[in-house]
């Protein structure tokens, strides 16, 4: 299994990354470009890679694995930069899907400081609107998908209280 480091460098902000490699040698790859334009930290979730992050125009913005399944030292490749649009205050955060079919959420606060959540139903379809779960949200939101697929988001709230919101079984929140 290979593993993939990613970071915003500091004076272009774009996204880097680096692989090991099967053979152990050298054990990493050289630092290579993915581009875009990042104002906070990379998240990485799930089976897909989809790596997330706040972009420079504060929209949502992933990039995601395309490379087939190989052995051996093969690169990944990466899709397109896709922004999911929104004015966003918080960094981005996704949870893991434990299937493909599963969907795969993003979390954000937006503009308005209530907490927003986007969906692509299946593995590599495209997200749908945004949908704000409300509330009055400081920081970034945190997102956890359970053993039964249900997704709890922890968020502190302006009056600084965590807050805690539960996606039911049939997709409802609560």
């Amino acid at each position: 299994m290979q593993a993939t480091v990613f970071v915003r460098r500091f004076y272009d902000n774009a996204l880097w990354n680096r692989q090991t490699t099967f053979s152990g040698n050298p054990p990493f790859t050289d630092w290579a470009t993915l581009g875009g334009a990042m104002n906070g930290p990379a998240r990485v979730a799930g089976i897909d890679d989809y790596v997330m992050y706040r972009g420079m125009d504060n929209a949502a913005w992933f990039i995601r694995d395309a490379t087939p399944f190989v052995t051996g030292d093969t690169p990944a490749t990466w899709s397109d930069q896709v922004s999911l649009g929104g004015y966003i205050i918080s960094n981005p955060t996704m949870v893991d899907r434990r299937s493909p079919t599963n969907d795969q959420e993003v979390f954000v606060v937006g503009g308005d400081n209530a907490l927003w959540v986007t969906v692509s139903p299946v593995s590599g379809s495209p997200f749908g609107p945004w949908q704000s779960l409300g509330g009055c949200i400081v920081g970034d939101p945190s997102a956890q998908r359970n053993g039964d697929n249900t997704i709890d988001v922890f968020v502190i709230g302006c009056g600084g209280a965590l807050w805690h919101i539960r996606q039911s079984k049939a997709g409802s929140w609560q």
